[in-house]
C-alpha cells in the first residue's frame, strides 16, 4: 500500500515541473516576440523620424532655393531698371548736348562763296570753304541748311536771278554728292535784289556775287 502511495505522488510532482518548464519556455518565447516587435517598433519609428527629417530638409532647401531665386531675379531686375535708368539719362543728356549744339550752329554757323562775274562754278577755294558744313551736316543729320544764292546787278535782272539760282543749285549738289539728302538743302535765289554791299565799286559788286549758307532748323 506504501508503495502505491509514494509512486503517485512522484508522478504529479514530475508533471507540475513539466508545465512549470512549458509555461517557462512560453514565457520566454512571448518576452522574445515581445522584444523582437519592440525592436521593430523601435526601428520603424527611427526610419519614420529619419524620413520626416529628411522631408523637412528637403523643403527647407527648397524654400532657401525658391528665395534665393527670387531675389536673385529681384536684384537682376534691380540691376537692368538702374542700367536702364542710366541708360536713359545719358542718352536725355546726349540729346540735349546735340540739342544745344544744334542750337549754336544755328545761330553761329554761315558760310559766304565769292564767285566771278556770270560764273558759278564752284573752284577749289569755294569747296575748301564748304568743308567745316559739310561736318556739320555729317555729324548732326537732324540739321538742314538754306542756301542762298545772290548776284552783283552787272546785266539784266533777268539774268542775274538765273546766274544767282545757278550758284545756290551748284552747292547743293556738291552737298547731295558728298552723301547729304536733298530733303536737308532748301535754297533760294535773290538775284540782285539783296547786295550784302554797294554795287558802284568793283570791291562791293565782288562781294555781291555769293552764295550765303546757314543752318536751320
Amino acid at each position: 500500500t506504501s508503495f502505491g502511495i509514494v509512486y503517485h505522488l512522484g508522478d504529479k510532482a514530475g508533471k507540475k515541473k513539466e508545465e512549470e518548464k512549458a509555461k517557462a519556455l512560453e514565457e520566454d518565447a512571448r518576452l522574445k516576440v515581445a522584444a523582437k516587435a519592440k525592436e521593430e517598433a523601435i526601428a520603424k519609428a527611427a526610419k519614420e523620424a529619419e524620413a520626416k527629417a529628411t522631408a523637412e530638409a528637403a523643403e527647407k532647401a527648397a524654400a532657401q532655393a525658391a528665395a534665393q531665386v527670387a531675389a536673385d531675379a529681384a536684384a537682376a531686375k534691380l540691376k537692368e531698371e538702374k542700367a536702364a535708368a542710366e541708360a536713359a539719362v545719358v542718352a536725355a543728356n546726349e540729346v540735349a548736348q546735340a540739342k544745344q549744339k544744334a542750337e549754336q550752329y544755328t545761330i553761329n554757323s554761315q558760310t559766304i562763296i565769292l564767285y566771278l562775274t556770270n560764273k558759278w562754278e564752284l573752284v577749289a577755294e569755294s569747296i575748301k570753304k564748304l568743308q567745316p558744313m559739310l561736318s556739320i551736316l555729317t555729324e548732326h543729320p537732324e540739321l538742314k541748311i538754306q542756301i542762298d544764292g545772290h548776284s552783283d546787278n552787272f546785266g539784266t535782272s533777268e539774268n542775274n536771278q538765273l546766274v544767282s539760282k545757278y550758284r545756290a543749285e551748284g552747292v547743293m549738289d556738291y552737298f547731295k554728292k558728298q552723301g547729304i539728302k536733298s530733303n536737308r538743302l532748301k535754297i533760294k535765289a535773290f538775284g540782285e535784289n539783296k547786295p550784302t554791299a554797294s554795287n558802284q565799286t568793283k570791291a562791293g559788286m565782288a562781294l555781291n556775287r555769293r552764295v550765303e549758307i546757314r543752318v536751320i532748323k
